[in-house]
């Protein structure tokens, strides 16, 4: 093989990386990695940097939030067509496209004197004939080599022209072979690894997985293995970029692949069809060893890990038809993401989360799936501890740099759709990211423990005096707690009312949590005999409505009668304790 550092005509080439818009600051940090100096943001969606022809194969096989590479010939200003025809004909086109090169021209114009855009690929593409005819001193130019797709965009009269090196977009890496219903763009997935917490230390779990791309793009990163090792690019059959540099380039990205990933994603979905699929995928990337892909409900998402991070990108009408059962997995996220209460997570969806959830977002950042607009939720959580600097130095470090995004980002993304600024990373969060209790919750809890007391005090001989064994011993009586807590027999039933309060949906399951065990704590019942309800607003027949299928019932005894109670399936018991009277005077 040639060594490709003695490879004549090496040129200082004007490049391209384009990507989704709100992925500009992800694609930049990617390229000073790479060693590109000073990217700059050419137009939204688009990251300007030189290279020669080395970079140009570099950048194509380790880009992961860019969709291409385009080569840049060159920019000028254009207000009329002639002006398009003429900047367009003097550029060096002869210098890339051969005689044979088969050149289709795309295009694109905004906020331009030459809004139409048919009209000005007609222009570009003669004057790109007319140039080639010249250069190479033909008749004809059959089209039939390899391809140069050219591009003319338009913006504000400036006009740039590129070739594509990458063909197909960089987010096809090749081991997606089928997808399922609503996919996930292989750049978006990177980008979300990229801007949460996750190391390859630390545990990941995706507990909507479908075909695989987040935990398979994830292990690629931690691994180091470059996206476009398995795949081709179209500067690959070009004349002026010899082969043996790909095949360096190649050779260089195979050396720096690491071993497996010393903790195993875990990659979790309810539909047995996307487990399947995800598994054949990840053996395709060359990380099936990196993954343990599960069936398993959403509801079920646990970890013996304390800290980790969940990203995922649930569904959100493509894959659910009824928008009741959206709405209740998304509400469901919150008793389920405070069960891991250090634990960062990072949720992709066009969903109103923090309305859902009753709590806004540590950062939110605009991102298009497709053309699904969306938002990345980051909610941190705590940070891990961190271990003594003078005995375990490298770890200490590793600890304290696997709390900053990859790519920092703004706190809330402005609307219009532009690159985005790399600011300072906020301090992480020593409180769970779900969940909690309030600065008032104790006060309250010792209000109510006390409130209990003297009515049980109060109503102690309501057994004995007038055998009354089932009762009401707290009707709202303190307005911050607004429940109803009945006594039958030893047995709590407590109903919640519904009442606007500051408390998030985590926090506050929480804080009923925290309150039903003062009440059984305070009256001497096991948790296994209080049952919590919450009441809302109904309508007609609605408060009979079942709504459990515990079937935890009961026999008990008033006034030398016996009466069957259910205290788990429904609202009402079957026994209202207002009616008390009305029943002796039936009797």
């Amino acid at each position: 093989m040639k060594n490709v550092d003695n490879i004549d005509n090496m040129g200082n080439l004007q490049l391209l990386a384009t990507t989704t818009f709100g992925l500009e600051a992800c694609v930049k940090r990617e390229l000073r990695d790479l060693g590109f100096e000073n990217p700059k943001g050419a137009s939204p969606g688009r990251i300007g940097f030189a290279a020669d022809e080395i970079g140009l194969a570099k950048a194509n096989l380790w880009l992961r939030t860019a969709e291409r590479v385009l080569l840049v010939i060159g920019t000028f200003e254009a207000d009329d067509f002639g002006k398009l025809f003429e900047g367009t004909y003097s550029l060096p086109w002869h210098e890339w496209i051969p005689a044979d090169g088969s050149f289709p021209v795309t295009g694109k114009s905004y906020n331009s004197q030459l809004s139409s855009v048919p009209a000005c690929q007609k222009i570009v593409k003669k004057a790109i004939v007319n140039k080639l005819l010249a250069a190479h001193k033909t008749n004809t130019l059959p089209e039939t080599g390899p391809t140069y797709a050219v591009e003319v965009a338009i913006r504000k009269n400036f006009v740039t022209l590129t070739i594509d090196t990458s063909g197909p977009g960089l987010h096809k890496r090749g081991y997606r072979a089928a997808a399922g219903p609503a996919p996930l763009r292989e750049t978006i997935a990177a980008a979300m690894i990229q801007l949460s917490f996750w190391h390859p230390d630390r545990q990941l779990v995706d507990p909507f997985c479908g075909s695989g791309t987040i935990p398979i793009e994830a292990a690629l990163i931690g691994r180091r293995i470059a996206p476009g090792l398995k795949r081709n690019f179209a500067a690959e059959k070009w004349a002026r970029i010899p082969a043996e540099i790909w095949a360096a380039e190649r050779e260089k990205a195979r050396e720096k692949i690491k071993p497996n990933l010393p903790v195993r994603i875990i990659a979790t979905d309810i539909e047995p069809k996307a487990i399947s699929l995800s598994t054949y995928h990840a053996g395709l990337a060359g990380v099936g060893d990196d993954i343990h892909f599960q069936q398993a409900p959403f509801a079920r998402l646990t970890s013996s890990k304390e800290y980790g991070c969940v990203i995922c990108n649930p569904p959100y009408g493509q894959r659910f038809k009824d928008t009741q059962d959206i709405a209740g997995l998304y509400k469901s996220m919150a008793e389920v993401f405070k069960a891991l209460p250090t634990w960062s997570f990072f949720v992709l969806t066009n969903q109103e989360l923090e309305n859902i959830l009753g709590q806004a977002a540590d950062r939110r950042r605009k991102l298009y799936n497709g053309q699904i607009e969306c938002a990345y939720y980051q909610f941190h959580g705590p940070r891990p501890p961190r271990p003594d600097r003078q005995d375990q130095p490298a770890i200490a470090e590793a600890a304290e740099t696997t709390e900053q995004p990859a790519v920092e980002v703004e706190k809330i993304s402005p609307p219009a759709p532009a690159a985005s600024p790399v600011p300072t990373a906020p301090p992480v969060p020593s409180a769970p990211a779900f969940g909690g209790l309030k600065a008032n919750a104790d006060n309250q809890a010792t209000d109510f423990a006390n409130r209990l007391r003297k009515m049980a005090r109060h109503l102690r001989r309501w057994p004995t005096k007038r055998n009354i064994t089932c009762y009401r011993l707290y009707d709202r009586d303190i307005p911050e707690i607004p429940l109803a807590v009945d006594t039958y027999e030893g047995r709590l039933h407590i109903v919640e009312y519904d009442r606007p309060h500051d408390r998030s949906l985590a926090e506050h399951t929480d804080w009923l949590e925290m309150i039903v065990g003062v009440a059984g704590e305070t009256l001497g019942v096991d948790r296994e005999n209080v049952f919590l309800k919450r009441r809302q607003r109904q309508r007609g027949l609605d408060q009979y409505d079942k709504f459990a299928e515990t079937g935890k019932v009961f026999t008990v005894s008033e006034g030398g009668l016996k009466f069957e109670v259910n205290l788990s399936d429904y609202i009402d018991t079957g026994l209202f304790l207002d009616h008390r009277i009305t029943r002796d005077m039936v009797r």
